[in-house]
């Protein structure tokens, strides 16, 4: 933090200081009468100033300021990035725990994941996929668009029965799943 604060000081206030005080002496220097020209030059006037007795209370307090003020300026800009994304990211719901859940009246199992939706600020149900009934891992879907079965890659390489019809669309379970969501009553499925 020092070492930023001191690379501020020298790249951005000690160029403006001295931007200023050439300008200023400049303008001083133009604007005095003829006569006292001649004297500006002997700089009698710049050793009454550095001559001039300085508190060390007042010094302390001018850095710390300085210092103060450089930190609230970070906090204040760190903050507000902070603030403006907060509600592209998602929120800590218990509801996102809910994935695996029993539809229909052969009691199948299926799994799914979420997204959020910042600009709605709402789930969207994702990878709707139904689970195995003879070892419980994730099947695929078959790709006729004509029968509604899946199949499961791990029965099939075990040898097992690896062909499944369905009695349920995917779309009607995540329709089902959304219900269970609004309702409430996924917490009473997640017990």
């Amino acid at each position: 933090m020092l070492k930023k604060m001191f690379n501020w000081f020298i790249d951005k206030w000690l160029a403006g200081f001295l931007t200023a005080t050439f300008f200023f002496m400049l303008k001083l220097y133009i604007d005095l009468p003829d006569e006292k020209k001649t004297d500006f030059f002997n700089f009698d006037w710049l050793k009454s100033i550095l001559q001039t007795e300085i508190v060390l209370w007042k010094v302390v307090i001018l850095i710390g300021f300085v210092i103060i003020m450089f930190w609230l300026r970070n906090w204040w800009k760190k903050r507000k990035d902070n603030s403006l994304y907060d509600f592209l990211s998602r929120p800590n719901d218990p509801a996102f725990n809910y994935r695996v859940d029993t539809f229909g009246v052969d009691n199948a199992k299926w799994t799914w994941d979420y997204d959020w939706e910042p600009y709605k600020k709402s789930i969207i149900v994702k990878d709707v996929l139904p689970l195995c009934p003879v070892c419980n891992s994730k099947m695929e879907f078959d790709g006729f668009y004509t029968s509604n079965s899946a199949t499961c890659v791990k029965c099939r390489l075990e040898g097992k029965q690896y062909h499944f019809n369905l009695r349920q669309f995917d779309i009607d379970v995540s329709k089902e799943i959304i219900r269970r969501l609004n309702t409430g009553e996924w917490r009473a499925r997640m017990k």
